[in-house]
């Protein structure tokens, strides 16, 4: 099916003033045009058809501004928000660069700066290693009873293992944490992205029969967490997983 709506002239003291004959020579060109043949002597490119105030038929698109490549100057720190870096270009531009994931966190100063999940040696009581440049802080032991703290706007969780306390010193690779065979035969993993503290406990060998692990937590204000059960995906092996 096909419709057809067409605009003539203007309107003149309440009436339609057409124009005379010569509307009926626009009509056809309109219709003309609308089905490709077009005024005589006229490529359909070439042409632009004027129907009445207002409409035209066949325009061409305006030609498009190419901006030629342009550096960043300096990035703009005070723009800086928890998702987002801003950079001064040189032309005066300024271009945005947004993440779906956090990439800067606030320090004790309120100033927005870099995440940077790596794992390095702290000097806190009773922990020897952590993250504080990040959106929470991460914190590891060196015993037992005190294996693990997390803490995030004043409230913390601390994981320990039941039991005699005795020493145990974390393997740190970057930002993940090993407790080599601590958990009954089993590895204690931690992962630290700027989104989570990610726990695994990885079985060295496949268990004869069904397996449990018991942990205690320690907290100091409300914080929710969640558990998981699953499988590696890269070598098979069973992995139980739990993030806060």
């Amino acid at each position: 099916m096909f419709a057809m709506v067409l605009a003539f002239g203007g309107v003149v003291s309440g009436r339609h003033d057409w124009g005379g004959f010569g509307w009926l020579s626009r009509w056809r060109d309109g219709v003309r045009g609308l089905v490709g043949a077009g005024p005589v002597g006229k490529r359909p490119a070439d042409r632009v058809l004027a129907l009445g105030p207002g409409l035209a038929m066949d325009e061409p698109a305006p030609t498009g501004k190419t901006w030629p490549p342009q550096k960043r100057v300096k990035e703009l720190p005070e723009k800086r928000t928890a998702n987002g870096r801003f950079y001064q270009l040189s032309d005066g531009r300024i271009q945005a660069e947004i993440s779906a994931v956090p990439v800067h966190y606030r320090d004790g100063k309120g100033q927005w700066q870099p995440i940077d999940t790596q794992v390095v040696d702290v000097d806190r009581p009773g922990f020897v290693a952590g993250n504080a440049k990040n959106t929470f802080t991460s914190l590891f032991g060196d015993s037992s009873d005190r294996l693990v703290r997390f803490e995030y706007e004043g409230r913390h969780v601390e994981l320990e293992l039941p039991g005699v306390a005795k020493d145990v010193r974390p393997r740190v690779d970057g930002s993940t944490v090993t407790y080599a065979g601590l958990a009954d035969g089993a590895d204690l993993v931690y992962e630290v992205s700027p989104t989570a503290l990610k726990e695994k406990i990885v079985l060295r060998e496949r268990p004869a029969g069904v397996v449990s692990y018991e942990f205690t937590l320690r907290t100091g204000g409300w914080l929710r967490s969640s558990v998981r059960t699953g499988r590696s995906r890269s070598c098979g092996r069973p992995v139980v997983s739990r993030w806060w």
